[in-house]
């Protein structure tokens, strides 16, 4: 009864990532809207339903990701602490809901790798994340059917936060509720590079998952942003060489790039889709623009805190102003966090990379097969993405990413405790 419950909010929360519903408050931490979203709302039933089933039975399945998580959330945390304590530089209440959502982040991934728990919550866990994507797919049919593009759950910004609706305009269509570009590609590269690995592994439903990676891909390059199409080019080579294909490497090759190509001819005449392909303009902006007038002032000016950072969710940094936005997540996390905190992180993304590498050679398991060479290919991308893009900020891709990893971590816990089973150690 312990494990359907579990189970159901399981799915309940991967839902609630992809449909991303959301409650508007009508208020905003300094310079950012601040909205209740449901998943958040989830997440605190499955915590405290957590902490009741902890009291009966006192077991937590950490994972070895449990040590770089909590270094780099202390380093942010105490970091932050002494941003406030003597910068005075960081609004309390802005750095609380930013260190709580990337704790949210990861208290998504402990409370996936421990309540999933069999096969069947396994197959319910990819079901969920098909459906959502499959809804989100419709979704973006439909805008561009009736021609209106944006959120179903649209509200409108309280004045004085930051918005840019001008600039969203002028992307494609969305998810059913999150409007940022960004966000869509990576929600819908990742379903694509899941459905591979799906098609790859799942040998009797091969068709059927090929099928969904072709609805996938053209709904990421239609996000209109290029972030689309490096996240599917980058996550597909790493796939290539997780399969350790010899002779087959060039048939899937093949498949992957026809399924790019089909896409690409027939969306390359829509406007906004066709932005997925011109790198040219986007090439010159990062090594001219970004790289000159941007990253190279702000990375000066932050070495003036070189050990602390100025504090998780900082807003401007002395010596140079503005940098909620950096288009760089690691030169991000040094200037909240210090080099502290940008070695901790890069030590953690060197762990999740590392782990679902081994887990995926050592798997016999289907489901741990999949979801470890998932999580591969998307971890390399973004890792990849995050020196030219703040793509570990967004709520969505992130979320899901943790799903991910969290499956891998589960799956991998069941099939060990099956095959210990099966010899007869307890």
């Amino acid at each position: 009864m312990l494990d359907r419950i579990r189970s159901l909010l399981i799915t309940l929360l991967i839902l609630a990532i992809g449909f991303s519903p959301r409650i508007p408050l009508g208020i905003f931490i300094p310079g950012r809207r601040f909205d209740l979203r449901i998943v958040d709302i989830v997440l605190v039933v499955i915590c405290l339903f957590w902490i009741l089933y902890l009291m009966m039975r006192p077991y937590l399945h950490l994972t070895s990701l449990a040590k770089p998580i909590g270094l780099y959330l202390g380093i942010c945390f105490i970091t932050t602490f002494l941003s406030l304590v003597f910068l005075s530089r960081v609004s309390l209440l802005r750095s609380f809901f930013y260190f709580l959502k990337e704790v949210e982040y990861f208290l998504i991934f402990f409370v996936v790798a421990n309540w999933v728990s069999s096969k069947n919550a396994l197959l319910r866990g990819l079901q969920a994340i098909i459906v959502s994507g499959l809804a989100n797919v419709s979704w973006v049919v439909y805008q561009l059917i009736s021609g209106k593009n944006g959120p179903l759950f649209k509200f409108l910004t309280p004045e004085g936060a930051f918005d840019r609706p001008r600039i969203f305009a002028s992307y494609g269509p969305t998810l059913i509720g999150e409007a940022s570009p960004l966000s869509i590609a990576c929600f819908f590269s990742f379903l694509f590079l899941l459905s591979l690995c799906c098609a790859y592994f799942w040998t009797a439903k091969r068709k059927l998952f090929f099928l969904l990676a072709f609805l996938f891909l053209p709904c990421a390059l239609l996000s209109g942003t290029k972030m689309s199409l490096g996240l599917i080019l980058v996550g597909g080579f790493v796939l290539l060489l997780r399969f350790k294909m010899k002779r087959k490497i060039f048939f899937f090759l093949f498949i992957l790039t026809l399924l790019m190509f089909i896409s690409g001819g027939l969306l390359y005449h829509i406007p906004i889709a066709g932005r997925a392909f011109h790198f040219k303009s986007y090439l010159t902006a990062i090594f001219q623009e970004r790289l000159l007038f941007v990253w190279k002032p702000i990375f000066f000016a932050s070495l003036n805190y070189f050990l602390t950072g100025v504090g998780k969710g900082a807003v401007v940094l002395p010596g140079f102003g503005f940098v909620d936005e950096t288009h760089c997540h690691y030169l991000k996390v040094f200037i909240d966090s210090g080099i502290f905190g940008l070695l901790a992180f890069i030590v953690l993304i060197l762990s999740v990379i590392k782990l679902s590498w081994k887990i995926g050679l050592r798997s016999r398991f289907i489901f741990t097969k999949i979801f470890s060479a998932a999580t591969l290919g998307i971890i390399v991308s973004l890792a990849i993405a995050a020196v030219y893009h703040d793509v570990f900020r967004p709520f969505v891709p992130n979320e899901l990413l943790w799903v991910f990893i969290g499956l891998a971590c589960a799956s991998w816990r069941i099939e060990r405790k099956s095959l210990q089973n099966s010899n007869g150690i307890v």
